[in-house]
């Protein structure tokens, strides 16, 4: 591979990787909402029931309670249940470990270009590609390891 080969070759993987580093801050930023909502909701679910149950029993004026509380303790089954397909919480974790990743290859690809003034060679860049597909496939390996793992609960 020639040196204009290897420059356009260095730019195009540069580009990807950018690509993805910018999809998963979204993927990132997504589930660590939804996580935190889902959280927020069972804890205030749970909170409320407690609450209900307990003014039930100690009022006799407000018979409608114990069917409030009823909605709310299924409401928590409602929102764990989301939560364990969609698993926000493990999603987040593990896409900001992608993130974190990428940005250290995007750093290494930038700290090699300033020490080579610009002249990777052909070998140089073939690692920093295999390096993102490796990034990306131990992504999508823990994505379906645990696909799988909910298939195997079921």
């Amino acid at each position: 591979m020639n040196t204009h080969e290897t420059h356009s070759t260095l730019e195009f993987i540069e580009a990807e990787i950018q690509a993805r580093i910018n999809s998963f801050k979204q993927k990132v930023e997504f589930n660590r909402k939804w996580a935190n909502w889902a959280i927020l909701l069972t804890a205030l679910l749970s909170a409320t029931t407690t609450v209900l149950i307990g003014l039930n029993q100690s009022s006799n004026n407000l018979k409608n309670l114990s069917a409030i509380a009823l909605i709310t303790s299924a409401s928590i089954t409602v929102v764990n249940a989301w939560d364990g397909v969609y698993q926000y919480q493990r999603r987040w974790v593990q896409y900001n470990d992608t993130l974190m990743r990428l940005k250290e290859l995007k750093f290494d690809i930038e700290y090699a270009k300033i020490r080579s003034g610009d002249d990777l060679s052909s070998e140089a860049v073939d690692q920093f590609k295999e390096r993102y597909q490796i990034i990306l496939r131990d992504t999508n390996k823990g994505w379906k390891e645990d696909r799988l793992k909910d298939v195997k609960e079921n």
